[in-house]
């Protein structure tokens, strides 16, 4: 009796497990294929500034960011002329041209989403920066700004403030600012040429201006920098990085496309020549994107030379293609599957070593500059 009651059971063991096999192993093929998926999207959420565009990376819109100095009347100007300078007509021109051309212009936190893939662009945008902390700002800049509702991001150094300089911000003046809304940002302590500095200064440029800045503004947190003179090097960043600055800008000319490195955005210089139709044309001009540099943006060249990879789009003519080094055309291997090109760059004396790719699609010109720097003589 009891072999009867056992080979019942085990019959319909056998059984539940015939009926309910199916199920199981739908279920793990597709929890296994839900694990793929996560892993691929994890992937492309860690992936550093990557190749997004695809073939279409000539229709993705990009953010322009101006660059300003000096806001001056014209007799201001006449007593000391400068390159950097614009006059109070010439800014209010710009301006009542962006509002008509219907741009809208960012906070510089709204600017970062939009970099970092977190937001689609679908309008025309454009950052309005102003460096130094000159009180031009509040004297002219403000006026304009305010009766189109546009923002602006004030990058700021603490000595010229401190030093109570007559063209200076006074600390109340930024408060001020920062309350109605305008970004109070860091543009290191002093203004030094980072690129001459070690780790410890750069450390103290980075922290000091910090705390003035976030005292002066009433602000919780200081997460941005532009690079005094647009310089900076693989030291800068990696303490920005540390040090919990989000981003920060240089003076090179180019239109910024999200998925490009963060701590090397670009900015259109504006200065005293530039006629409105030239304004314009910097507005409109097309950046091709460098997605990853081996070795990084602002790293140290050694004397010898040194093999440079970059990854840019696929598919490109390489006929229409060129780069170049103190205008000198530079000889390169481009991978048109990948989008890896790489080139070899031995540096010249001087202060300044930016290597420029151009490319030509048509009548359309799209440029792009990275920074390198030479391994001074001890």
């Amino acid at each position: 009796m009891r072999k009867i009651i056992y080979l019942i059971t085990l019959l319909f063991i056998v059984f539940v497990g015939f009926l309910i096999y199916p199920f199981l192993k739908s279920n793990k093929s597709n929890s296994s294929k839900g694990n793929v998926k996560q892993q691929h999207i994890l992937r492309n959420i860690n992936s550093n500034h990557s190749n997004n565009f695809g073939k279409n990376w000539q229709q993705a819109q990009g953010i322009p960011v101006l660059c300003y100095h000096q806001i001056v009347s014209k007799v201001q100007f006449k007593k000391r002329p400068t390159p950097y300078a614009v006059t109070v007509s010439q800014f209010r021109n710009q301006i009542n041209w962006l509002k008509k051309e219907h741009y809208k212009t960012l906070t510089i936190a709204q600017f970062y989403d939009y970099m970092t893939g977190k937001k689609p662009i679908n309008e025309k945008f454009v950052l309005i920066t102003f460096d130094d902390g000159l009180n031009d700002f509040s004297k002219h800049a403000q006026k304009i700004l305010e009766k189109v509702n546009f923002k602006a991001v004030l990058f700021i150094y603490p000595t010229w403030v401190i030093a109570k300089k007559k063209r200076a911000l006074k600390p109340w003046q930024i408060a001020n600012l920062s309350k109605l809304g305008y970004d109070i940002e860091s543009h290191t302590f002093w203004h030094p040429k980072l690129t001459k500095m070690n780790v410890k200064d750069q450390t103290f440029q980075f922290k000091r201006s910090r705390k003035f800045l976030k005292k002066w503004s009433k602000k919780k947190e200081i997460s941005y920098l532009a690079y005094p003179f647009g310089l900076f090097n693989e030291t800068s960043v990696g303490l920005l990085k540390k040090l919990s600055y989000k981003a920060a800008f240089t003076i090179f000319p180019g239109i910024n496309l999200p998925g490009q490195n963060p701590y090397a955005f670009m900015r259109y210089m504006v200065v005293k020549g530039d006629s409105l139709k030239r304004f314009q044309q910097k507005l409109e001009k097309k950046s091709i994107p460098i997605f990853k540099s081996n070795p990084n943006f602002g790293a140290i060249i050694p004397s010898k030379g040194k093999n440079v990879t970059i990854t840019i789009p696929t598919n490109l003519v390489t006929q229409n293609l060129a780069l170049y080094y103190k205008r000198k055309k530079l000889k390169y291997k481009y991978n048109n599957e990948n989008g890896k090109l790489t080139f070899f760059l031995k540096l010249k004396k001087g202060k300044i070593h930016n290597v420029n790719i151009k490319y030509k699609d048509g009548k359309i010109n799209y440029r792009q500059t990275m920074l390198f720097n030479r391994l001074r003589s001890k």
